[in-house]
């Protein structure tokens, strides 16, 4: 490859990244942390549920799921700005001592509050839970009601 060449070269790069942005900043976000509480109780994934919360952006329809924790919190890093809709879902755990084909006791209560809560909640069309997300950290918790 002569001189000229490569310079040709380098002279096209440079110019496609001026013409597409070479600007490596990214757009601003926002970082939620919260509780989702159920009668005046927290709701945790524990060994029979996994919880989730799932942020669904209106203008787009993206989904961001994040986990409620043990501990009864969810964290959600980068979420875009602007009005969400939310959606709660449980998925029933299958102890592995069980297999991977048995089904949770349809009459426990953990069950019981799945379906309930499921019902209601994972449809974030139908939750009406919504909130507006802002640039940088902010607390959101979540009351779910009958």
């Amino acid at each position: 490859m002569t001189r000229s060449t490569r310079r040709g070269i380098a002279v096209a790069a440079s110019l496609v990244l001026i013409a597409t942005g070479c600007d490596r900043s990214t757009s601003p976000v926002g970082q939620i942390t919260g509780t989702v509480r159920y009668q005046g109780r927290d709701l945790k994934s524990d060994e029979e549920t996994t919880w989730n919360v799932i942020f669904v952006t209106t203008d787009a329809g993206t989904r961001f799921p994040t986990t409620i924790g043990r501990s009864g919190t969810y964290v959600l890093n980068g979420i875009p700005l602007g009005p969400v809709k939310i959606a709660i879902l449980g998925t029933p755990r299958i102890p592995a001592a069980l297999g991977p084909k048995s089904p949770p006791n349809p009459n426990s209560e953990h069950e019981m509050l799945r379906r309930r809560l499921s019902d209601r909640y994972s449809d974030p069309r139908k939750s009406h839970l919504e909130y507006t997300v802002i640039q940088g950290p902010q607390i959101h918790p979540i009351d779910l009601t009958d």
